[in-house]
């Protein structure tokens, strides 16, 4: 029996995302998980209706977007083997990164969500190059969205940015945490991907015609 088998044998399913969702988070302990991510799906749904994107779609990803956290880092590993899910170097050095990949896995496979949802999942921690807007939106709203113990310090500046657009505000977000990536415990890929991409793009448009 496979991980994701035994998440479904944990809880009585009622097929409503938002109920199904509280009730595994509640069952594996995690209140804490749940706060932030209704928390999130505020944000998201009000990023998404400025911008013209699905709410409920938008709602939905940014429900179920921590939802790997009912295992601890270090089990997220193995589960990730077991599931057959590609592990990067720095997600093995990090494993916690994996919580973006097996969240998408249990969107598909436990919530039947649709693949558009399924890829802000998958991303929105170190979003990707070439972001569709829902990724842009739950990958910003994470951020944006309230946290324990205080503000961090660069949410006043992310909340003009996404004021203007969504693709300027993942600029300026993406751009803090490259100034900062010494102190991160690990780089990912594509972080490092999409804030080139995006370094690239503000180049461009920067050049005098």
């Amino acid at each position: 029996m496979d991980a994701l088998e035994q998440v479904k044998r944990r809880i009585s399913w009622t097929g409503v995302l938002e109920d199904d969702a509280r009730v595994l988070l509640f069952a594996f302990d995690r209140a804490d998980i749940w706060q932030h991510v209704e928390a999130v799906a505020l944000k998201a749904q009000g990023l998404a209706q400025r911008f013209g994107v699905s709410e409920a779609d938008a709602r939905a990803a940014a429900l179920l977007h921590d939802i790997a956290w009912i295992w601890p880092p270090a089990q997220m590993l193995e589960v990730a083997r077991d599931l057959h899910i590609e592990v990067l170097e720095a997600e093995e050095y990090l494993p916690m990164l994996l919580h973006q990949k097996l969240g998408a896995k249990m969107s598909c496979e436990l919530f039947g969500v649709s693949p558009v949802v399924s890829q802000a999942i998958l991303c929105h921690t170190t979003l990707k190059a070439g972001p569709a807007p829902l990724e842009q939106i739950v990958f910003l709203a994470d951020k944006l969205a309230p946290f324990e113990g205080g503000s961090p310090a660069y949410l006043p500046t992310l909340e003009a940015a996404v004021t203007r657009s969504l693709e300027y505000g993942t600029l300026v977000f993406l751009e803090h945490l490259w100034a900062v990536r010494s102190s991160l415990a690990a780089v990912h890929p594509w972080l490092e991907e999409a804030w080139l991409e995006n370094r690239k793009a503000m180049e461009l448009a920067l050049e005098p015609s």
